[in-house]
């Protein structure tokens, strides 16, 4: 996976305005806090997001202060397994929502139109630009050598994060709680194993126009 550089300065800004355990408010009651082992255990979070004082995120890895509006906030970050760890980077990060105090929802599937976990074309989120009422999603796939960018307004994530409130099960996991809203019309079948469910449908139908850069 290719970070942009622009994704690296977005973090980099992140852990450097939050500080050590210090919360920076990023709209509403929402802030992101760094907490005091960043500098000290790499593998603890830049930042965490937090609702009225609680963590309704552990770690973000992509936002600015156009990612709130109306009482949703919008971010990157990893997708724990269904171990409940970050092990899976060929689909990190993604794009997430969430009203209140979540939990969040993942976007990439409604807005790739490609189930997320699709053993033949993984994609994560590279980016996402402000825009006029909305933003700019940049989705890399082919091993990151094809980029595709596609656009997301305020009402689309309202709209969606308040469908996936109704329609999508919440996945549950010892890194935090989120649903999947899943490709519009689309239900997902499970294998049930002694672990976990296991997703076992796909779809390979990208029926969107997009706009894509790559060879």
């Amino acid at each position: 996976m290719r970070i942009k550089r622009s994704t690296l300065m977005l973090a980099l800004a992140c852990a450097l305005a939050a500080g050590c355990d210090k919360r920076v408010s990023v709209g509403g009651d929402y802030k992101l806090v760094q907490p005091r082992t960043y500098l000290i255990d790499s593998g603890s979070p830049a930042c965490a997001l937090y609702y009225q004082g609680k963590s309704v995120w552990p770690s973000v890895l992509v936002s600015s202060d156009q990612s709130y509006h109306d009482g949703f906030f919008i971010f990157l970050a990893a997708v724990p397994d269904y171990s409940g760890d970050y092990n899976d980077y060929s689909i990190t990060p993604q794009l997430f929502a969430i009203k209140g105090a979540g939990p969040p929802v993942i976007l990439s599937e409604r807005l790739f139109n490609l189930h997320m976990i699709d053993w033949d074309q993984p994609y994560n989120v590279e980016n996402i630009t402000p825009k006029s009422n909305g933003f700019s999603v940049e989705f890399a796939y082919d091993a990151g050598d094809t980029q595709t960018n596609l656009d997301i307004t305020w009402p689309e994530i309202q709209g969606w994060v308040q469908e996936a409130e109704t329609s999508a099960p919440v996945r549950v996991t010892s890194l935090g709680n989120y649903r999947t809203l899943l490709m519009e019309g689309q239900k997902r079948d499970f294998l049930i194993t002694s672990n976990n469910e296991i997703p076992v449908y796909r779809n390979t139908n990208f029926s969107k126009t997009v706009s894509t850069n790559g060879p």
